[in-house]
């Protein structure tokens, strides 16, 4: 039997370790990797342009008065120390630093909107500005906005 490749060894644990963080991304886009919501934007891309941040669309009920939270990711991930080291540092996306750094501040970002959503007891959390677009959530309805809450539980 062959010994294993070193090289597919060591592509075998990026893709283990980073989960495939570095999926997230469309390098092939042309846009400017320097621009923080190159990465957001791509993010939702591939969730289909998922405006949902936490819980579902099917727990909320408007007409039971369910609380409903927005938040702007963009400013959320530019505050998390590991977000801001991969752009002080210029680490290349795609690189194993970048995909370990990401899977950080993802990690981050979901606990800080955890415990900002439950404190405002937010049934729901949606990206900034995208309440409108969902057809289950009545226009003018009340929105928390939860954006700083998570920046200083950072």
């Amino acid at each position: 039997m062959e010994k294993p490749r070193p090289i597919l060894l060591l592509v075998f644990a990026a893709v283990i370790l980073c989960g495939g963080v570095w999926l997230l991304s469309d390098s092939s886009s042309g846009e400017n990797p320097e621009d923080p919501s190159v990465l957001l934007l791509a993010g939702e891309k591939d969730r289909g342009g998922n405006p949902v941040r936490r819980g579902t669309l099917g727990d909320f009920n408007a007409e039971r008065g369910d609380a409903l939270g927005e938040v702007d990711s963009r400013k959320v991930y530019l505050a998390i120390p590991s977000y801001q080291t991969i752009r002080k540092e210029k680490i290349r996306r795609g690189s194993a630093r970048w995909a370990l750094l990401m899977r950080e501040t993802t990690t981050a970002f979901n606990n800080v909107l955890e415990r900002a959503s439950r404190s405002s007891h937010c049934v729901l959390v949606v990206e900034k500005g995208s309440s409108g677009r969902i057809p289950s959530i009545p226009e003018k309805y009340p929105v928390k906005d939860l954006t700083q809450a998570c920046i200083a539980s950072l």
